[in-house]
C-alpha cells in the first residue's frame, strides 16, 4: 500500500516534470538543486561508494570522482522523471532510435529476450511501450506497487502508474512458464540479469571482481532460440539519454554469461557515473547491481 508521503512526492514530481521539460535551463537548474540532496541521501553508502569509484577510476582523486557521481546521479534522477512524465516533450533531447532494431527483431517473430542492467530496466520497458512493443517483464513481487488504495490515481507520477497498472509483469519464482508463454506470443521478454532466486546465479569475473549473475536468460534463450539483446542508457552531453542495444550470439549459458559480462564491464567503464549505488557491486552479501 502506498503512504500518503509517497502519493504527495509522485503527484508533486508530475507536475514538475512538466513544467521542467518546457525549458533546457530550468532542466540543469534542477539537476544542481537535486545535487546537495542525493549527496545527502546517499551519505549512509560513502565508504562502499568510494570503493567503487577507486575499482573503476584508480588514478583519479576521490573527492573528484566523487563529485562527477553526485552530479551524473542527479541528472539521472531528473531526465529519467522527464522521460516518465513528460515523454513527448522531451523525445528531442533524447535519442532512442535503437527502438526500430528492436521493433524489426520483435516483427521476425523468433521471440526478443531484453537483457536490462536492472537500473535503466523499468525505465526502459516504460520507453519501450510508448513505442508499441508492450514488453513483458520478469520482476519480483516487490517492485510492484499497490496504487488500489489511491483515489486518484490519474495524479501519480506516470513511473508508479506504469509499475501499478501494467498488465505485463510475471514474478520471479512463480511465472517463469506465464513469462514465456507470452513470449511466444510475440511480446519482447525484458529479465533484470541481477534477480534470481535461490541458487539460479553463476559468478563470473566482471570489473575485477567475482560477480553474481541470473542463469535463466541464458538458459531460456538456448532452450528456446531466442534472440539476446542486452539494453541500457548513456548519456549524451548537453541533452538526455541514449538508449543503447547490443545483440549476444552464444552457445552455452556459460558463454552467454561471460558475453554479458564483458558488456556490462564496458557499461561501466564507458559511462562510470551512470552506476548506481555501485556499493552493491562492492559488498559480495548482495547479489543487486545496477545501472542506468
Amino acid at each position: 500500500m502506498l503512504k500518503k508521503r509517497e502519493i504527495a512526492l509522485s503527484c508533486i514530481t508530475k507536475i514538475i516534470a512538466g513544467i521542467l521539460s518546457s525549458s533546457k535551463l530550468l532542466i540543469r537548474m534542477a539537476i544542481v538543486c537535486y545535487f546537495p540532496l542525493l549527496t545527502l541521501s546517499e551519505a549512509k553508502h560513502w565508504k562502499k561508494n568510494t570503493a567503487f569509484l577507486r575499482l573503476i577510476r584508480p588514478d583519479q582523486p576521490p573527492f573528484l570522482s566523487w563529485l562527477k557521481f553526485y552530479y551524473h546521479q542527479s541528472r539521472i534522477a531528473v531526465w529519467q522523471k522527464l522521460i516518465y512524465d513528460a515523454f513527448s516533450k522531451t523525445l528531442r533531447h533524447n535519442d532512442f532510435s535503437k527502438t526500430d532494431a528492436l521493433l524489426q527483431k520483435k516483427d521476425e517473430g523468433k521471440g526478443l529476450l531484453l537483457l536490462g542492467l536492472h537500473y535503466g530496466t523499468m525505465c526502459s520497458a516504460y520507453l519501450l511501450n510508448q513505442y508499441n512493443l508492450s514488453p513483458v517483464i520478469l520482476s519480483l513481487p516487490g517492485n510492484i506497487p499497490d496504487i488500489s488504495n489511491v483515489k486518484k490515481p490519474e495524479r501519480l507520477s506516470n513511473d508508479l502508474l506504469f509499475k501499478g497498472t501494467y498488465k505485463g509483469f510475471c514474478f520471479t519464482g512463480t511465472e517463469e512458464k506465464k513469462f514465456i508463454e507470452k513470449m511466444k506470443e510475440g511480446n519482447p521478454g525484458m529479465i533484470m540479469t541481477d534477480v534470481a532466486p535461490g541458487n539460479n546465479r553463476i559468478t563470473t569475473p566482471c570489473l575485477g571482481i567475482d560477480y553474481p549473475i541470473n542463469r535463466f536468460p541464458f538458459k531460456l534463450a538456448l532452450h528456446n532460440a531466442f534472440p539476446v539483446w542486452v539494453i541500457w542508457f548513456s548519456a549524451i552531453k548537453g541533452k538526455g539519454f541514449k538508449l543503447n542495444a547490443t545483440e549476444l550470439s552464444f552457445t552455452s549459458e556459460q558463454q552467454g554469461i561471460e558475453q554479458y559480462a564483458a558488456v556490462l564491464s564496458d557499461v561501466v567503464n564507458q559511462n562510470p557515473y551512470l552506476w548506481h549505488s555501485g556499493n552493491y557491486l562492492i559488498d559480495n552479501q548482495h547479489v543487486t547491481a545496477t545501472i542506468g
